[in-house]
């Protein structure tokens, strides 16, 4: 085995090549999530399950999404 490291994208540099690169817009994504969670969060939700995903909320703010389904996106 190698002492070498593999070499690593991480989700921050993806999401702000997306951002810059490409012209995501990060805003827009945040309040369309921010959206979603708004209501639930107001009434002490944990989660809120919307569009094939599960949004994770701890203190008031949405810290993670993860796949309604459990494993990878059913069209990959």
């Amino acid at each position: 085995m190698s002492d070498k490291q593999p070499f690593r994208v991480t989700d921050h540099a993806v999401l702000r090549y997306m951002e810059r690169a490409m012209g995501l817009n990060v805003e827009i994504v945040r309040a369309h999530i921010e959206n979603i969670c708004r209501g639930a969060a107001a009434m002490s939700a944990i989660c809120v399950r919307a569009e094939g995903v599960r949004f994770e909320i701890t203190n008031n703010t949405v810290l993670t999404v993860v796949n309604n389904w459990g494993g990878a996106h059913p069209a990959l």
